[in-house]
């Protein structure tokens, strides 16, 4: 039994949402954003910056390498935000 999960999130329709939802998904959308700059910051780093998480100090090339592998692997599982809501044409 396969663990993926396959999804078929391309577009189908357009249509009006009310206030609330349409602010909550821009919000996801905001913070989506937000977190993807943030990995890709931590990825682009030069090799010889530290990485520091709470009480661990990650200074070794082995360690920050293994570490930004694990950032790329999340940012391509998080990959892209397959909701967007914009703005209505009038």
């Amino acid at each position: 039994m396969p663990n993926d999960l396959n999804l078929d999130l391309t577009p189908t329709e357009t249509g009006r949402m009310d206030y609330d939802a349409t602010k909550v998904i821009y919000q996801l959308q905001e913070w989506h954003a937000s977190r993807v700059d943030q990995l890709n910051t931590v990825v682009q780093s030069p090799k010889s910056t530290s990485i520091q998480i709470g009480d661990i100090e990650l200074t070794t090339a082995r360690e920050t390498g293994a570490f930004k592998a694990g950032v790329s692997l999340a940012l391509t599982l998080l990959g892209t935000l397959p909701i967007h809501v914009k703005e209505p044409e009038d």
